[in-house]
């Protein structure tokens, strides 16, 4: 996984090390089937863009527009 990020420049792997250890962290794997995140903290973590939004599943086409108010809308109920 690693290599895919630094892409070639073998020197540069520091800068995503944080990056890719997360990432083996949140990922589940067969043999448990569980993350090593979740077997630690009892939990799935909470990331940036982690909400389900419904459209994402839905395979037929799809309005900006609409997706941006849903935003607006979840935005303007969390700070209430």
């Amino acid at each position: 996984m690693l290599k895919k990020y630094v892409n070639g420049d073998v020197h540069s792997w520091d800068e995503y090390i944080d990056t890719v250890t997360f990432a083996c962290r949140i990922r589940k794997y067969s043999t448990t089937g569980y993350s090593p995140f979740f077997l630690v903290y009892g939990t799935q973590p909470r990331i940036p863009g982690g909400f389900h939004r419904p459209y994402m599943n839905d395979r037929t086409e799809f309005d900006a527009n609409l997706i941006a108010e849903d935003a607006l809308t979840r935005i303007r109920h969390l700070r209430e």
